[in-house]
């Protein structure tokens, strides 16, 4: 890992909704999407954060634009969505972090020279949940701790739908948290440069700049503009917005890009147009690999332009019912032109996740995301590679 530490109210046993009734379904129009007085943006607070147990110095926390030195390989680890909050939140505060992912899958995520997640809440001890949203989370700061300590995230994408939950007071100290812990965030921001500006890291023929965006925008005004506060989001593959500005800027200067998305509809094992679309345009825009999360269950998978793509990597500590997920292991070589891809089955019983051992659990899951995803094959290791380079792809 890059950086690395030496630790809720009102959270369902189960923060799932079907498609049909999830009012996160990405076909909403955004120009007529609500607002209302508590999600107007406010400025940033001048009220004093509480300090985190742990707070690391200037010195040791990445900022998202940082960079840092890197042999000629490099090993990303990705997780989807995470939630530390709830059931899992309350193993997280008394200290059991084994009891929400096992030791062994703890240490090869922080033995990868990056992890990111996607960090699925506010973090705050501020703030009121938005009334007519079904589900709301937040999450006290000193769960950042687990985080740091027991995943070893380096960059989390704060690009989805549940950061501004408790309105901008909270976000704005999701961010500050977030810093204090030296934790890199992508996706959201300040501004929209903020939102924009990726996490960069490495060198020597293998830097990797690393972007996050939203297609679920709960309501209009959660979008970053130019001095407001927001997210960033992509929901046109005509139109990839700041997203692409940003990626034309850096593709110069680094030797990849990984996008992580949060989009697609809920429990649906295919992705729909939309996501197909906004894949394939980030990848002609210079996108290496695309990475998406928020269905809560694993979505397929695809190698366009012998780029590849996973369109949804599932819960990955979240109070769910769904309990398949995995770990993405991205390697970048600086002698190879192409990404490895690894990818490890785990599985969620209650509050604990889990890497997936015995050989045919594994297979079954690799056989099943072979039959979901035209063209792509797994091998008894969980490295994905292509099986045609011309073949249909199959959305929803």
């Amino acid at each position: 890992m890059v950086a690395s530490l030496s630790g809720g109210v009102g959270y369902p046993e189960d923060a799932e909704k079907t498609a049909s009734t999830s009012p996160d379904v990405p076909d909403r129009d955004i120009s007529v999407a609500p607002t209302g007085p508590e999600l107007t943006p406010t400025p940033s607070p001048t009220a004093t954060i509480p300090p985190p147990t742990v707070t690391p110095s200037e010195s040791e926390a990445p900022s998202p634009a940082e960079s840092v030195s890197a042999p000629l390989v490099m090993t990303v680890a990705v997780g989807g969505d995470v939630l530390p909050a709830g059931r899992i939140g309350a193993k997280i505060e008394s200290g059991e972090y084994d009891a929400v992912l096992d030791a062994d899958t703890a240490a090869r995520l922080r033995a990868a020279d990056v992890t990111m997640i996607n960090l699925e809440t506010s973090v705050s001890v501020r703030g009121e949940p938005i009334p007519e949203k079904a589900y709301t989370f937040r999450s006290p700061p000193e769960n950042l701790k687990f985080i740091t300590d027991w995943l070893g995230a380096d960059v989390v994408s704060i690009a989805n739908n549940h950061t501004l939950d408790y309105g901008w007071d909270a976000f704005h100290d999701t961010l500050a948290h977030l810093d204090e812990y030296g934790i890199a965030h992508i996706g959201a921001g300040e501004s929209l440069s903020e939102a924009a500006r990726p996490y960069i890291v490495g060198s020597e023929g293998v830097r990797i700049a690393f972007f996050a965006a939203n297609q679920i925008l709960t309501y209009a005004n959660w979008a970053a503009g130019t001095d407001k506060p927001g997210q960033l989001i992509a929901r046109e593959a005509k139109n990839l917005g700041a997203l692409g500005d940003a990626m034309a800027q850096v593709r110069d200067e680094c030797d990849y890009i990984v996008v992580y998305m949060h989009w697609g509809i809920e429990l649906d094992a295919l992705p729909y147009e939309r996501q197909t679309e906004v894949a394939h345009a980030l990848i002609d825009a210079g996108a290496d690999v695309v990475i998406g999360a928020h269905p809560h269950v694993i979505q397929s998978f695809e190698y366009y332009n012998s780029k590849p793509i996973i369109y949804s990597i599932g819960n990955f500590l979240f109070n769910s019912l769904h309990p398949d997920t995995a770990v993405v292991f991205l390697r970048f070589d600086a002698a190879e032109p192409s990404v490895t891809v690894e990818v490890m089955p785990a599985r969620t019983e209650g509050t604990l996740t889990r890497a997936i051992d015995d050989s045919d659990g594994r297979r079954r899951l690799f056989d099943y995301w072979e039959s979901i995803s035209p063209g792509v094959l797994f091998d008894d290791d969980g490295i994905m590679s292509p099986a045609t380079a011309d073949i249909s792809f199959v959305t929803a």
